[in-house]
């Protein structure tokens, strides 16, 4: 694959990326489920590996079997975060915000996982991570590192809030759905304790 091509595949993804996570809409009804400071930090934590990681791929003067890796990684990721926006279609809202719908979606991605946007958020991540980590210096790394755990570490947060604020909303419904589909992997469970529990 050249260069040029692999460079127009990556930064297509991320742009992709970038509009599928956000909710630009505007909506009336929603309810804030983490701290407002903390979610400012997290929008302000997403533009760091999303910079870094542009201009590593712009500024990429070959690439690697990893960069290679990294593609398809990204790529499965963005796929993921198509296939929950797709299913969560109105309902879909910033991270640590949660809508009141009609009904919690167990369609598509979500019949396989509760929070499959999430996932797909950390897939990306993982695949960012791994094209940066040999391409830039290690206090690029470093900061591409905490900042990518931090918001991992938002997205587990906001993903344990969600499900209290829709076992709040649907109760037993809602309850018996996430005793049996995990949080993240695409894995049935049985009634045993999750990472979220």
């Amino acid at each position: 694959m050249p260069l040029i091509l692999y460079k127009i595949l990556q930064i297509s993804i991320i742009i992709l990326f970038g509009v599928l996570v956000s909710d630009l809409r505007k909506k009336n009804i929603t309810k804030r489920l983490l701290d407002q400071k903390l979610l400012i930090l997290m929008k302000v934590s997403y533009l760091a590996p999303l910079f870094i990681f542009l201009v590593s791929v712009i500024n990429n003067e070959k690439y690697l079997l990893t960069d290679v890796f990294a593609l398809f990684i990204t790529l499965i990721g963005l796929m993921v975060v198509a296939n929950a926006k797709y299913h969560l279609g109105r309902n879909h809202s910033w991270t640590g915000y949660g809508t009141f719908p009609e009904h919690f979606c167990t369609k598509g991605s979500f019949s396989l996982m509760q929070h499959p946007m999430y996932t797909g958020i950390i897939i990306c991540i993982l695949g960012m991570v791994l094209h940066v980590s040999f391409h830039i210096s290690w206090p690029w790394l470093l900061l591409n590192l905490v900042s990518s755990a931090f918001i991992v570490y938002i997205l587990v947060s906001s993903a344990k809030k969600e499900n209290e604020h829709l076992q709040e909303l649907f109760g037993d419904e809602y309850k018996n759905y996430a005793d049996q589909i995990h949080p993240f992997l695409p894995i049935r469970r049985y009634k045993t304790k999750g990472i979220l529990d």
